[in-house]
């Protein structure tokens, strides 16, 4: 499928060929805007750009749909890359800029998922991650299953709520109960029940809950009690109850499905990324580990003493920093001794900080074998196809060994949807590199968000990074940090 990704030759680190590059588009009868680095194509604003990857020594240079104004409808995103498709047939397979010859890349590799398997724990029943679900059929599986009791509070202003807690309360053994308060009296009404601990609190509102949820999302969290709220005047309600129930049952720990033993290489992952504030730069730390049961346990930190020098691409620590985050990961989670694990970080680290985090995590007989760097956006291109994609079928990429593109979504979504995600081999001295498998690995980090049965063709984004993403809505305070371990299955 050929892309707007163009690679270069071989080259050392230099000065960007910007000048060249505009007479060559200018050399092509594009309309450039040299400043803001865009080209007029199709009555599209599209933005160009190169980078250096240290990683293959070569310049990208990649053409991509400049960013809108305001989100896009998915009938307009379609609209949009279908337009920017147009010039992928106007732009030459080679292009030379200056003395630099760029040459477009394809992607004709893929990985079909057809055949994937996760089992129902309850029937013993192996199904695909794509199997069509209904709430009738969800009812028949899981009736019953989760060992808590529902508590319904329902809000003072909530009007025909019967119909959600008759819908809900099937999927639990014991009986239910509603209480009808006010989301001021929340706290103090979970605060005083013994059995708080042994329930499951389903908070049913139609009024503005923006300041209260955050306050009582954390508090919840704070106290390892699952919880779900439901606004009644979401028109998509019943729509959405395919991703709901399995949603509620992976809170209550209560899996839905189980994933095969040969789904990973490794026996866990750690997924490190700054939580950025200026006034208040966070660290986060999530573990994610395989227990004997095959099932996976997830834990998340965010740390306040962790400094660091954060910039839109690289993080940078001194010695003390990397020496403090191995101790903070040990204490965490002391179940990766003797384990294998990948690790995944979201920004450019120094070398010399990767190598000291993994020579501390091997005197504690943890073993990294293999660090990645993901970007969402790093080199944003489109390619042609990805409106008619089998959504069992995707599409990657492997450059040069070290750095790869996937396109886990099937379908088209909102705007950055499109491009494909990077994954980038951070530590390279011991002969590694990227390879089908991990990929498929890191595949499945992202399908196994299954409890999204809806949407699991569009999933895009693995576990860590949603989590990331939570806990910035919460806001957390100091104060918050020092009491509070996630539970990863809380923050869904």
């Amino acid at each position: 499928m050929k892309t707007t990704i163009y690679f270069s030759e071989n080259i050392d680190a230099g000065e960007y060929p910007y000048d060249a590059l505009f007479n060559t588009l200018t050399g092509l009868k594009l309309v450039v805007d040299k400043e803001n680095k865009t080209i007029s194509f199709n009555g599209l604003s599209i933005s160009y750009n190169l980078r250096h990857r240290r990683a293959i020594q070569r310049y990208v240079l990649t053409f991509s749909l400049d960013r809108p104004a305001t989100q896009l409808t998915v009938s307009e995103t379609t609209k949009r890359y279908k337009q920017i498709c147009g010039l992928i047939d106007f732009l030459p397979e080679d292009i030379a800029v200056g003395k630099l010859k760029f040459s477009r890349e394809e992607m004709n590799e893929e990985i079909d998922i057809n055949n994937w398997r996760i089992t129902n724990p309850y029937s013993s029943q192996k199904v695909s991650i794509f199997d069509d679900y209904n709430y009738q059929k969800l009812k028949e599986e899981y009736s019953s299953k989760i060992p808590l009791k529902p508590v319904f509070l329902q809000l003072d202003k909530s009007d025909n709520a019967s119909l959600i807690i008759n819908t809900l309360k099937t999927f639990f053994s014991e009986n239910h109960e509603v209480i009808k308060t006010k989301a001021e009296l929340i706290r103090d009404i979970v605060d005083g029940r013994a059995d708080k601990n042994r329930s499951f609190f389903i908070i049913i509102y139609n009024v503005d809950l923006t300041d209260s949820y955050v306050k009582l999302k954390k508090y919840f969290l704070q106290n390892n009690i699952p919880s779900q709220f439901i606004n009644m005047d979401d028109k998509n309600f019943w729509f959405k109850t395919k991703n709901l129930i399995p949603e509620m049952l992976t809170k209550a720990s209560c899996y839905p499905f189980k994933f095969p033993e040969n789904i990973s290489t490794v026996d866990g992952y750690i997924c490190l990324n700054d939580v950025y504030d200026e006034r208040n730069p966070l660290f986060g730390i999530n573990i994610t580990y395989n227990t004997e049961e095959n099932i996976f346990q997830n834990k998340i930190k965010i740390y306040s003493d962790i400094k660091y020098q954060s910039y839109r691409k690289k993080i940078d620590f001194d010695e003390n920093n990397v020496n403090l985050l191995a101790e903070k990961i040990l204490s965490l989670s002391p179940e990766l001794k003797g384990k294998k694990i990948n690790i995944y970080l979201t920004k450019y680290w120094k070398y010399a900080n990767l190598k000291t985090l993994q020579e501390k995590l091997k005197e504690a007989k943890i073993e990294i074998n293999k660090v990645f760097n993901i970007s969402f956006f790093s080199d944003k291109f489109v390619f042609q196809g990805l409106d008619t994609l089998e959504k069992t079928k995707i599409p990657y990429l492997v450059k040069d060994k070290y750095v790869a593109y996937i396109q886990p979504n099937t379908k088209i979504g909102l705007f950055g949807s499109l491009f494909p995600i990077s994954l980038e081999l951070s530590l390279r001295d011991a002969g590694e590199e990227i390879t089908r498998e991990d990929i498929e690995e890191y595949l499945w980090l992202i399908k196994r968000r299954v409890y999204r049965l809806q949407y699991v063709d569009m999933l895009r984004y693995p576990e860590f990074l949603k989590y990331s993403t939570k806990i910035r809505e919460l806001k957390l305070s100091d104060d918050d940090l020092s009491q509070l371990t996630f539970n990863g299955d809380l923050l869904i």
